[in-house]
């Protein structure tokens, strides 16, 4: 779902009606707790504030559908973010929180705590993935990522270098044919 920009705030854009963050994003939330096929949520630039924060975090905690979750440019404070760290400690299954643009840095240690329990989540995720679809795991999958990193960029410079000399060869093979070919008096192929 993707629901950017819309700025649901504590005050209408005309300053006149008043509507609070809490119930738009709360109907959302509360609509998304039972979800069994929503993977994802994006409410960027939003100005949901702690408010929306909260109706969040109360989805966050029962749902066990979603994995990436977008919470950009939307006035999160220290406050969101600690309130945040609770529900994703309760959740297993989100993988992505994105904060960036909020009031909360990225330096913050709930920030950073939140960070960790995803990295957790992630590996879980992983884990899950191949007990249950042992058929689809490759080398790949159980390799440890500097491994792979290393073994990938040798194995480039190794195969350029070949393909290039390798197509030098083959040229003047073919050139090599053609002349033999003129010779014998033979159409060249």
């Amino acid at each position: 779902i993707w629901l950017t920009n819309n700025e649901i705030s504590d005050e209408s854009s005309d300053g006149i009606a008043k509507t609070t963050s809490a119930g738009a994003v709360g109907y959302l939330m509360s609509a998304l707790e039972g979800n069994r096929t929503v993977l994802e949520v994006y409410l960027g630039g939003n100005k949901i504030g702690t408010k929306g924060v909260a109706s969040v975090c109360n989805m966050l905690r029962v749902n066990s559908v979603i994995t990436d979750l977008g919470l950009e440019d939307n006035e999160i404070c220290d406050d969101g973010a600690r309130m945040l760290l609770d529900a994703v400690g309760q959740n297993t299954t989100l993988q992505t929180l994105k904060m960036t643009g909020n009031v909360v840095g990225n330096d913050s240690p709930h920030i950073k705590s939140i960070n960790e329990l995803l990295k957790r989540n992630r590996e879980v995720a992983k884990l899950l993935f191949e007990a249950e679809h042992p058929e689809l795991v490759t080398h790949k999958l159980r390799r440890p990522e500097k491994e792979r990193k290393r073994t990938s960029r040798s194995s480039r410079s190794r195969g350029g270098e070949g393909r290039k000399d390798g197509d030098r060869r083959r040229r003047r093979g073919g050139e090599q044919r053609r002349s033999d070919s003129k010779r014998e008096g033979r159409p060249s192929s």
